[in-house]
């Protein structure tokens, strides 16, 4: 993300590894790969089949392309589960 909150990449933990290892000392020095975009607008229901393929977290962004949050495919999927007691509240 840069100053204006526009996303311009994502590295994984084992790619930050291999760049501290290899001296890399400022991402702008890395080939970053573009992650998953979704807009803030998007339906839950039309980003599930990204979400499920995507191997890294899913960026969500507004109209201006500024990044507004984050979604994780394992927070996700447990929002949606139905809890122990067959979806049911205990009030």
């Amino acid at each position: 993300m840069d100053k204006q909150r526009e996303v311009r990449g994502i590295i994984t933990v084992e790619e930050a590894i291999q760049a501290r290892k290899d001296g890399v000392k400022i991402l702008s020095d890395m080939d970053l790969q573009m992650p998953y975009t979704v807009n803030q607008d998007e339906p839950v229901s039309e980003i599930l089949n990204t979400i499920g393929e995507s191997k890294v977290p899913l960026a969500v962004v507004n109209e201006k392309k500024r990044l507004m949050g984050i979604l994780v495919k394992g927070n996700v999927l447990s929002a949606l589960a139905p809890d122990n007691n067959g979806g049911e509240n205990d009030e």
